[in-house]
């Protein structure tokens, strides 16, 4: 009876050692895709600006051509550049899932920005799961703004 109860003890203990096993190696298996499975979200074909002159203190227009292929809601950074940076508050968007869709943006520049060659910067950054983000670019073509002379 005792050499009965001593197999059963260790038989219990060899199946809780396993277990444990099975439980961390499958944590580790869900961190690991959690953390490197390749999402596809946003595709971005194209970011074009329509004016290739603006004004200072004018409204620019950018077109994004994309293909999107889940419904999921973005944070968008914004930034005017030309060495020196503007930034524009961060929105939010869900843009709606499909192939060669576009979407326009305005951004208005600054009545002080300098004259220069400027190109609008978004980064698309979504929060596809607890442990990660994934932040996508966009850059648009090159336009030139001349500042505005004030009196």
């Amino acid at each position: 009876m005792v050499m009965y109860m001593k197999k059963r003890i260790m038989r219990m203990v060899e199946l809780s050692i396993l277990l444990f096993f099975l439980f961390v190696a499958g944590f580790i298996f869900t961190v690991s895709w959690m953390l490197y499975y390749p999402y596809k979200i946003l595709e971005p074909h194209s970011f074009h600006v329509q004016q290739s002159v603006v004004l200072a203190g004018c409204d620019v227009i950018g077109e994004l051509k994309y293909s999107k292929h889940a419904n999921i809601r973005a944070r968008i950074t914004r930034q005017l550049e030309d060495g020196i940076v503007i930034p524009y508050q961060e929105i939010s968007s869900n843009l709606p899932v499909g192939k060669n869709l576009s979407t326009s943006y305005v951004f208005h520049v600054p009545k002080n920005a300098c004259s220069g060659r400027y190109r609008l910067q978004m980064v698309y950054n979504y929060q596809v799961n607890p442990l990660r983000v994934i932040s996508i670019p966009v850059c648009s073509n090159f336009f030139d703004v001349i500042a505005s002379k004030t009196k």
